[in-house]
């Protein structure tokens, strides 16, 4: 059985995983400081239900460049200021010196 599996559309599904993400941002919220970074933060659906305007500053950091438009566009439609994104990985951030 071949299944036509377009990469990253799971994260387009998993966005309306409300009551899952009510129970996440129930969990970790209260341990997320004032700087923050996302690895592997996707198209920011993570990041629209953790995100709080506390937080000084908010690293997205994606290594699949496919989705680092898709993020940054989700994130500017939420009016998420302190947030910024970043395409690479951890390993070229931390090369970069960009933290």
């Amino acid at each position: 059985m071949t299944t036509n599996f377009d990469v990253g559309s799971e994260l387009q599904i998993f966005s309306k995983a409300v009551n899952w993400k009510t129970y996440i941002r129930r969990i970790i919220r209260p341990y997320i400081g004032f700087s923050v970074l996302e690895v592997g933060a996707g198209i920011g659906g993570t990041t629209q239900v953790l995100y709080t305007s506390q937080c000084q500053s908010w690293l997205c950091l994606e290594p699949d460049f496919k989705m680092v438009q898709e993020l940054q566009a989700n994130l500017i439609e939420a009016n998420f200021e302190k947030c910024q994104v970043k395409g690479g990985t951890l390993r070229e951030l931390l090369a970069r010196k960009s933290i």
